[in-house]
């Protein structure tokens, strides 16, 4: 049975309270009404000062991440990074541990794997760990370092040691840019090093890029595309460019954007 309104909207209030972002469609998800329902919803609390609406969804009135580029890209793309973070979620198995990485495509996972049994996730971004704190069945595993604010991750020599001390069944990232020969490249050369750290976790690396990401170079060179397994991808990445990364032996994933719910679904 629906919540009421009220009920439904302290709830929501919550939920966004300590979160860096929430988007509209993971709250339809979460109480079970229309995207229209939602944004009622939102628009009012901010009306009432609760909250502070974003683009595609809400931040809690403090949130310390106003100023860090994740939070904003995170609504970037949107139904794209939404649709490939399902994809990738449905490669993750009970009993596996995973390693989720930084940036707002592989933040877009954390949700869909709050209600996971017996899963271990291995992370270096703050964002992950504030999502998956409450998820009763996933153990989370912290890799410390020095904080890089813009992007609330953990790098260098100590997140490194750490990293070796670890292994994983699969790797989840996301890239700055990818280029089919220039391999995969970002724009902080003091990232690089953690990242080549991450790949060593496990053979199994499933990159997340959505279609802005192709056929960019950035400034520092971090992996070869042969280290990757699997690309998930959305559906307006060229078919030229998909063919020519099977063609380099990677498995390509296209990810489906979902058709949003009908507007009149679950009442205000």
């Amino acid at each position: 049975m629906p919540l009421p309104k009220t009920e439904r909207k302290e709830r929501i209030r919550r939920y966004i309270d300590g979160r860096i972002h929430v988007t509209v469609p993971t709250l339809c998800r979460m109480f079970g009404v229309s995207e229209a329902t939602v944004r009622r919803d939102l628009d009012e609390l901010e009306s009432e000062q609760l909250i502070r609406r974003t683009h595609g969804g809400a931040s809690p009135l403090a949130s310390p991440v106003r100023e860090s580029l994740v939070g904003r890209r995170r609504v970037e793309q949107e139904r794209e990074k939404d649709a490939i973070a399902r994809a990738a979620a449905g490669l993750v198995a009970e009993g596996e541990t995973v390693f989720l990485g930084s940036g707002s495509s592989v933040l877009a996972i954390a949700p869909y794997l709050k209600q996971r049994r017996e899963l271990t996730v291995i992370t270096n971004s703050l964002p992950v760990i504030n999502e998956l704190v409450e998820a009763e069945g996933v153990k989370v595993i912290v890799v410390g370092g020095w904080l890089r604010k813009s992007e609330l991750s953990m790098l260098g020599h100590i997140a490194e040691k750490s990293l070796e001390e670890l292994r994983a069944d699969k790797v989840i990232l996301g890239s700055e840019a990818i280029h089919l020969e220039h391999g995969l490249t970002n724009s902080y050369l003091p990232e690089t090093r953690t990242d080549r750290a991450i790949v060593r976790l496990s053979p199994r690396i499933i990159l997340l890029v959505d279609h802005t990401k192709f056929n960019k170079i950035k400034t520092a060179f971090w992996a070869p595309l042969d280290v990757v397994d699997t690309v998930i991808c959305d559906a307006q990445v060229p078919e030229m460019d998909l063919a020519s990364l099977r063609a380099k032996g990677l498995t390509v994933i296209t990810a489906e954007i979902a058709e949003e719910p009908p507007s009149g679904n679950g009442g205000a």
